[in-house]
């Protein structure tokens, strides 16, 4: 196959509106442009159409990095220092340096925080929504070193599934999504994983960021601490005996392929020797989504918004610590624009004195 076979079909990907796959094909040219004798197609035309399609993904920013490089090496190319303006001036002008720096939350928040909880469910208004408001059980909490007060809604009890409003701000996913977008890798076939239900495809996701990642100056310390005093689980990470993951990004922009999963390991397939199963996983919501990225459970016939700032809690596990099937899940990739998140998954050994068992059998073992 030839570069220009390759090239050709990134393009029909991204008419087709398979935007990750075309990205991946674009960028796995570029990746062995050397090996591939290019007639049609010029090197410079491809990064432009790459970033061009990183910036429909979402990755403006990765994208302006690599017209950077590549009107280093061809300065005198007047189509790829235009569309490098172009990026530049329709970026949404976020400042990783500035969107780094500790922001004073404006008091007109909080007064439109009350506002919004007057409110009996938030979600109910939403008419999309298959869930009655008698479904929903609210609860308003005020979360560790966060201004305000952010509202809890039980949309499940077996297993419990909660949606919490307003873990981070604006400011803080847009610092989340400047610094991490370069950790998703565009590659063919070297990301995917096994679960109960088969292969999953994981190229749309980061490697592991840890609390203590410098890119993030005690940011995502903070947020496992909101976390930690919403869902009254222990979330620290700790090398030896971890109660749960790093972080890992996620964006499930057009074209991303998703499939019915769940989270739970089998029993061979533990990370760590005394951490247990993953009992819980946590999704971040860090953009909103105007068309698609809805979160489904099938099972439990419930459809979870994106709505940005927002987290979702769901157990893998009954309270026996047996895997609960009724946790699949399915995950809609954007048809519009990106959907990014950020997930954690809480294992269950360490939560031995913050989850009680049920003492009635026909709830400890459904």
């Amino acid at each position: 196959m030839s570069g220009d076979d390759i090239f050709f079909i990134g393009n029909s990907a991204r008419d087709s509106g398979k935007l990750f796959e075309a990205i991946t094909w674009f960028q796995y040219l570029v990746d062995h442009w050397s090996s591939f004798k290019v007639h049609e197609v010029k090197y410079t035309a491809l990064v432009r159409t790459l970033a061009m399609a990183l910036k429909e993904y979402g990755m403006t920013q990765r994208g302006i990095e690599l017209l950077q490089k590549a009107r280093d090496k061809e300065p005198a190319d007047t189509a790829l220092v235009r569309d490098l303006n172009y990026l530049l001036t329709t970026t949404d002008g976020r400042d990783v340096g500035k969107a780094l720096q500790p922001v004073q939350a404006p008091a007109d928040d909080v007064a439109i925080q009350e506002e919004r909880f007057q409110d009996i469910c938030r979600s109910s208004l939403n008419k999309d929504w298959p869930v009655t408001p008698k479904q929903l059980h609210c609860y308003r909490l005020r979360l560790w070193n966060y201004y305000g007060f952010s509202k809890l809604e039980l949309l499940s009890w077996l297993p419990r599934i909660e949606l919490i409003y307003d873990v981070i701000n604006k400011m803080e996913a847009g610092t989340l999504i400047a610094q991490s977008g370069n950790e998703i890798v565009f590659k063919q076939r070297d990301r995917l994983g096994t679960t109960a239900y088969g292969l999953v495809d994981e190229r749309h996701l980061s490697a592991p960021i840890c609390e203590w990642n410098k890119a993030f100056p005690s940011l995502l310390t903070k947020v496992t601490q909101r976390l930690e005093s919403a869902t009254h689980l222990y979330l620290r990470h700790a090398y030896k005996n971890p109660s749960s993951d790093c972080f890992r990004m996620s964006n499930l922009g057009p074209g991303v392929p998703t499939w019915p999963r769940t989270d739970y390991f089998d029993k061979e397939m533990f990370l760590h020797t005394h951490t247990g199963n993953r009992l819980a996983t946590i999704m971040i919501q860090l953009n909103d989504v105007a068309h698609g990225g809805q979160l489904v459970f099938p099972q439990l016939n419930i459809t979870i918004p994106t709505i940005q700032g927002s987290a979702v809690i769901w157990e893998n596990l009954k309270r026996n610590g047996q895997p609960s099937d009724r946790s699949i899940h399915r995950n809609c990739p954007s048809l519009v624009g990106p959907h990014w998140g950020l997930f954690k998954n809480v294992f269950y050994s360490n939560q031995l004195f913050r989850r009680r068992c049920m003492q009635y059998k026909n709830i400890l073992f459904s």
